[in-house]
């Protein structure tokens, strides 16, 4: 079940610098393995409540208005694509009463599709919530230059 959709989740100003930071060239990216043709690239900071990245401090501002434990975080970054095929599937996984969150830090023409059918555009600054074990899909954006996208769990 989708819980709730919010836009304006942050602050203008917390939401520019979240988008700035994952936009520099400091900011490392790595290529998923499964998708090298899509090049879509990722960047993990939490895992198993453990944080696993120097950057995590990126998502503060995400993770401080959650305010619940985190349990794991990842930001995507799609390229520019040719078409709108489907480039990220995510894994329902096994672990109910997880509650997921996809960020969107700017607005793209890419859109997440859950499995159950609805769709949600790529808005700057919106925050869904949503039930870990409904299966989503993001396309990559096909007028824009790239499209981010992080992602929370919690309980």
């Amino acid at each position: 079940m989708i819980h709730k959709c919010v836009n304006n989740f942050i602050s203008a100003e917390d939401n520019f610098n979240i988008s700035n930071a994952l936009i520099t060239t400091t900011f490392p990216w790595f290529r998923l393995s499964s998708l090298i043709e899509n090049s879509v690239f990722y960047h993990e900071l939490i895992k198993d409540k453990k944080i696993v990245s120097p950057f995590v401090d990126v998502i503060s501002p995400l993770t401080k208005k959650i305010s619940k434990d985190v349990y794991g975080a990842s930001c995507f970054y799609i390229p520019h694509q040719s078409n709108n095929k489907e480039v990220l599937k995510s894994d329902p996984g096994d672990k109910p009463g997880i509650t997921k969150v996809i960020y969107y830090p700017f607005s793209s023409d890419g859109i997440t599709k859950f499995k159950i059918g609805k769709t949600f555009e790529t808005v700057s600054n919106t925050a869904i919530f949503f039930d870990s074990l409904l299966q989503t899909a993001e396309t990559g954006p096909t007028k824009d230059n790239y499209r981010l996208i992080i992602e929370l769990f919690f309980k």
